[in-house]
């Protein structure tokens, strides 16, 4: 790796930790206190529930990405929070996660149909979800084209009242491929990932200057707190635990 691109990801996951302090979830990047290749992009609050792979680029390689995400994540739901930051092009931070898990979030009882299936299917899924989808299944996605038409029709004044964050929906033709959602992570943070983690855990959002080694044993001692509840939501937690 050049000295540009661990310049350009040290960036990126300072400016992730900073975003998701700003939303109440106390976070740091994860080299801060345990270096080494083993250690997480961020360290955060929410660890327990949800794994973030930070990219920011030159170029998107979003399924490497997700893979890899979902190695790392072990029973958590897995993310990349990604941005592309060029000389002619800098794009706001996205997260993109599986379809399915993003309905999970939503609280949607049939989330795990949402994995694979056609795009017919896909349309009928996410059209249960409080979102305003635009679904694409091409082998050559041409993301920021795509996100710019979901984000366009979010913004029409026909568009849904009450407001509903624009989700780009979106897989390979190839058989039996899985169907990601991506959206604008604050409104990932805000409309999907901290109502699920209040909703389902009694999380507060809580606002603080730095994530440290004290407040990260307090995280630690509630999501201890609440074992049994990770355990019936997050199957594989049993496993690991």
């Amino acid at each position: 790796m050049s000295i540009n691109s661990r310049s350009k990801g040290k960036r990126g996951e300072l400016e992730i930790a900073a975003l998701l302090r700003d939303h109440g979830i106390p976070a740091r990047r994860g080299v801060q206190h345990q270096g080494g290749p083993g250690s997480p992009d961020v360290k955060h609050a929410l660890d327990a529930i949800v794994h973030f792979e930070v990219k920011m680029v030159s170029r998107l390689e979003l399924e490497d990405w997700y893979d890899q995400a979902s190695v790392d994540s072990v029973y958590r739901v897995p993310v990349v929070l990604h941005r592309v930051s060029t000389r002619k092009l800098s794009t706001p931070w996205r997260a993109t996660l599986s379809a399915a898990h993003l309905a999970m979030l939503y609280g949607y009882e049939h989330w795990a149909g949402l994995e694979h299936g056609d795009a017919r299917q896909i349309v009928e899924g996410v059209a249960n979800l409080p979102v305003l989808p635009h679904v694409v299944q091409v082998n050559a996605l041409k993301f920021e084209k795509e996100m710019a038409t979901a984000v366009s029709a979010a913004a029409s004044p026909y568009g849904p009242s009450p407001y509903q964050p624009p989700v780009l929906v979106h897989a390979r033709k190839d058989h039996d491929a899985l169907w990601m959602a991506s959206m604008d992570l604050k409104e990932f943070l805000a409309f999907a990932l901290l109502p699920y983690a209040k909703r389902v855990y009694g999380f507060e959002p809580r606002v603080v200057d730095e994530y440290t080694i004290e407040v990260e044993r307090e995280y630690e001692a509630f999501w201890q707190r609440n074992r049994m509840k990770l355990a019936d939501n997050l199957p594989l937690f049993k496993a690991v635990a």
